[in-house]
């Protein structure tokens, strides 16, 4: 009805992507960027056709267009975090996932994927202070204590890791 409509575009793109038919989201991202080359959307979401298609490089100019267009845009220093993460440049996604908190500081994916960075480097205790601040913003969030149970037995911190699971486990049987 409106084949101009950028906001169907990203929609049909997004759900392209959880098909698993990343080729026919890029090509959706394409029409975005066709349409409004100035429209950071467009690029991020190309990215992450990319980014899942393990092709970093290309997803990688594409957000950095996007941060370029909107440096503001939280998401796209998330994406662009979890590009280098696949590249095993982690101290570059652990600078994105920062400036993506510090963007969006009560986003809880945010939190908890920069805290599996800090594993990566095996910086568990930043990556324990992320995942508990996960656990403050979203207290319901049993997989965080999991993980935060997981980076506290890696630091030795065997009581706090037990301690997390003990909580998990009172939880699920509250349920």
């Amino acid at each position: 009805a409106s084949p101009d409509y950028v906001d169907a575009y990203i929609g049909r793109a997004e759900a392209r992507r959880l098909l698993v038919q990343y080729d026919l989201s890029i090509e959706d991202c394409k029409k975005i960027i066709q349409i409004r080359a100035d429209d950071p959307r467009g690029y991020n979401c190309r990215g992450s056709g990319y980014q899942l298609l393990k092709q970093y490089e290309p997803a990688l100019r594409d957000f950095n267009e996007a941060i370029r267009l909107n440096p503001g845009f939280a998401m796209a220093y998330s994406n662009r975090a979890s590009a280098y993460s696949g590249l095993q440049q982690y101290d570059r996604a652990v600078q994105d996932y920062s400036q993506a908190i510090h963007l969006r500081p009560r986003n809880v994916l945010f939190h908890q994927k920069r805290a599996a960075v800090y594993n990566s480097l095996k910086q568990y205790d930043k990556a324990i202070q992320d995942y508990t601040e996960a656990i403050r913003l979203q207290p319901n969030d049993l997989r965080a204590y999991l993980l935060r149970a997981s980076a506290e037995d890696a630091s030795g911190d065997s009581t706090g890791a037990a301690a997390d699971r003990r909580h998990v486990r009172e939880s699920r049987k509250k349920k």
